[in-house]
């Protein structure tokens, strides 16, 4: 009987810190969205600067990329995840979104190009 409570008291330990401690692929969504949007404003300023370094532009412009292609990658899993008692994930929001920001970067390269060939 003890080694059976023993075990029973682990697994509900185990459970309640993986309740409290992991975390969420709804909050990971978010945040990569909200970096992905900050690093848009970053590049797009950046490219605009007569003073940018182009090695300081080219690293900003990895971060924003992979930020985005992270945002891609996440959403399906935070879509995935059940809601219990919290708000539903809004999936379609998060698609629209991500598909804007990867316009955004689209047109970026094309200002870009056209900002180098100018030069």
């Amino acid at each position: 009987f003890n080694k059976a409570a023993q075990t029973v008291v682990g697994v509900a330990i185990l459970t309640a810190v993986d309740l409290l401690l992991a975390s969420r692929a709804t909050t990971l969504a978010r945040q990569r969205l909200i970096r992905s949007i900050m690093l848009t404003k970053g590049f797009l300023k950046g490219m605009m600067k007569v003073d940018q370094s182009a090695e300081g532009l080219k690293t900003i412009k990895g971060h924003f990329f992979k930020e985005l292609d992270e945002l891609h990658d996440v959403v399906p899993h935070a879509a995935a995840e059940p809601a219990y008692w919290r708000r539903p994930f809004n999936v379609e929001l998060y698609h629209q979104l991500e598909n804007h920001l990867f316009n955004v970067k689209s047109h970026a390269a094309t200002i870009e190009w056209a900002l180098d060939l100018a030069e």
